[in-house]
Parts: structure tokens; C-alpha cells; sequence
């Protein structure tokens, strides 16, 4: 007869470890940086852009190449002579709200004691969970192109997402002022990183800083670069080689002390400095043809920001209230009340985008 052997023992114990790894690591880049503001004081968020005429110059006709704007000595000033100074104009977004609702069955919370968890411990595990999800979707929103919204009978009050901000054209609902909007120069998109036409170069990304210079005028300045997977490995190659036109590729890796690097973390140039965040939080909201969500959208853009231009403003801070037990089990409510604001509206911002 048999013995006893392993494969077929009874009333084994589970060798269970009492740790718990979470792999999902996404970090929130954007809203940890970006500066909070006043509470808001109505679900609209309003306040004033304003700009300089054009300069005397660059205004003038110079017919027979001299200066119509010059004034001739003894000839009196006219009506037209006088300007209106006032330039200025609005910029509106509404505010959003955002939830999370953590709920754990009576039992669950009372009985139960999960490895990596702890006895009595899976309603207070369930709310840290779902914080750290509110968090990613406020920077998910953020970081998108959903437009800001209303509130109605049947739809919610919307933010604007930095997507959004960012547009050479009208948005739908309380657009930004025509001459406070993203110049079409400040967006490259559908950039090639095969092929051998309208390849993805660095140059596109100092044309990019050169457009936000021509509209604001500033030097040196430091702009915040948030990127997807698959657009910072492409600027990264931007380092490995050089292509030409006679078919010689001229190679720029350095292999010193037999390490390999490709990466790039800042972008110097004549117009400005952008130091490049990885996010996986990028234009989240983008959908294929089938309405499906793309990944590969965010995965490809990089969002070239002025991040003191920015201002995350908070109605309410992201907070915990503990909900009655109507006898199905704890219950919390986890939200946030908070709009995105863009002073400049979309000018000293830009994108850049693959195919």
C-alpha cells in the first residue's frame, strides 16, 4: 500500500505571505507640481487677458517708404489720432466635480483577514486604494482634452483639460479669446517615426518654442515638457543619430565606460528650456473610431507647458466623509471640487504629436 505522498495530502495550509504588492505605479506628474489657487467663489471661473497695441513700426504702411504713424510738424491731431487702450477681455472655465465611492459588506470588514491587508482591515485598505485612484483622475482629466461644460438636467459641470487649452480654434463652450488662442505654429502633430517624409526631428520642438517667443516676447524661460512612452523614446533617439540627405546617418551615442545612453530629459534651445515628465495620464479621453479608448493618443503627444501660467484652483480639497451603513456595509464618499485655469488662455503653451 501506498504512503502518504504530497500531490494528494488533505487539509494542507495555504502558504499565503502577508505582503500584498500593488505593480501599478502611475505617478500624477502634472497635479503634483502644478499651483493651487483660491477656492473658487461660483461654479464659472472668470478673469481678464489683456495685450499691447503693435508697435508704431510694424503698424505703419511705409508707402513710398516712408511712415504713415509719424506725426508732421504743425499739423494739428485729428479724432483718429486718439487710441483706445482697452484690449481687454475674458476668459471663463467651469468647475468640475469628481468622485469615488469605497463600500466593503459587513461581513468583508468584520471577518476577514486578507493577507498584505490585516484583520479588520479591508474598509480602511478600500479607501487608501480609491484615493490614490481620485488622484489619477484628476490628473487624468487635467491632462485631457475634454472641454469645459454647463451643468444641466442631464450633464455635469466640466472642466477644461490642458488639451483643450491648448487649440488654435474656437472650443465649443465659453471659447478662449481669438487672440489669446494656441497659434497653429505652437501645434505639430501627425509626425512620422519610420518612413522618409515628415519624419518626427528636434527641430520641431524648437519651431514649437520659437512660436510661443514670438507671442509673448520672453527669453529663457523654463518650460514643464509631459510626455507619453512612445513620444520621450522618440525625442531620446533624437540623440542617437543624425539622418541626411546623401543616405549617412552620423551617429551621436556615447558608449564611454561601456554604458549605453539614449535618454533625454531636457530640451535646451535658443527660445527656451523644457524639461521632459513621463505620464501615463495623457489625453485619456481619446477615442478610436469604434468610440473604444485609444492609448496610443497619449502615449505619442507631449504637452510643452508654462506651468506659471496654470493654476489648479480647489472648491473643495479631495476629501473622505464616512456615509451611514443602511446595513450593506461601510461606506465612504470620496471628492474633489476643482476647475484648471490657463491665464494666458492657450499663448504660451504648446504640442507636439506623432502620427
Amino acid at each position: 500500500m501506498a504512503g502518504i505522498v504530497e500531490r494528494s495530502q488533505t487539509l494542507k495550509r495555504e502558504d499565503l505571505s502577508d505582503l500584498l504588492t500593488v505593480v501599478d505605479k502611475r505617478a500624477t506628474g502634472f497635479m503634483s507640481t502644478v499651483k493651487t489657487g483660491d477656492a473658487p467663489r461660483n461654479s464659472l471661473l472668470e478673469w481678464g487677458v489683456d495685450s499691447h497695441k503693435q508697435n508704431l513700426v510694424a503698424s505703419a504702411t511705409y508707402t513710398s517708404g516712408v511712415s504713415n504713424n509719424l506725426p508732421i510738424d504743425g499739423v494739428d491731431t485729428t479724432a483718429s489720432d486718439f487710441e483706445n487702450y482697452d484690449a481687454r477681455e475674458r476668459c471663463r472655465v467651469y468647475i468640475q466635480m469628481m468622485r469615488r465611492f469605497p463600500q466593503v459588506s459587513r461581513l468583508a470588514d468584520m471577518t476577514s483577514d486578507v493577507a498584505g491587508v490585516g484583520f479588520k482591515q479591508e474598509m480602511a485598505r478600500s479607501i487608501v486604494k480609491a484615493l490614490e485612484v481620485h488622484a489619477r483622475d484628476i490628473e487624468s482629466t487635467l491632462l485631457s482634452a475634454q472641454d469645459t461644460n454647463a451643468e444641466t438636467g442631464s450633464a455635469p459641470y466640466q472642466t477644461r483639460g490642458v488639451g483643450k487649452w491648448i487649440s488654435s480654434s474656437a472650443q465649443g463652450t465659453e471659447p478662449v479669446p481669438a487672440n489669446f488662442r494656441t497659434p497653429s505654429s505652437s501645434i505639430v502633430t501627425g509626425k512620422n517615426t519610420t518612413g522618409s517624409t515628415n519624419l518626427a526631428q528636434e527641430e520641431d520642438v524648437r519651431g514649437i518654442l520659437q512660436s510661443i517667443y514670438e507671442q509673448t516676447g520672453e527669453t529663457n524661460k523654463t518650460f514643464f515638457g509631459i510626455c507619453g512612452s512612445e513620444m520621450k523614446k522618440t525625442i531620446s533617439e533624437f540623440s542617437l543619430f543624425s539622418p541626411r540627405t546623401n543616405n549617412l546617418v552620423v551617429s551621436n551615442r556615447d558608449t564611454e565606460d561601456n554604458v549605453l545612453a539614449s535618454a533625454v530629459d531636457i530640451i535646451e534651445g535658443d527660445f527656451g528650456t523644457v524639461t521632459l515628465t513621463l505620464s501615463s495620464h495623457i489625453l485619456q479621453d481619446a477615442r478610436d473610431s469604434s468610440n473604444a479608448f485609444d492609448p496610443t493618443v497619449g502615449q505619442k503627444t507631449l504637452f510643452i507647458l508654462n506651468l506659471e501660467q496654470f493654476e489648479l484652483a480647489f472648491a473643495e480639497k479631495t476629501n473622505v466623509r464616512e456615509l451611514p451603513d443602511l446595513g450593506g456595509g461601510a461606506r465612504s464618499l470620496i471628492e474633489s471640487v476643482f476647475a484648471l485655469k490657463s491665464y494666458s488662455g492657450g499663448l504660451d503653451h504648446g504640442m507636439y504629436q506623432l502620427a
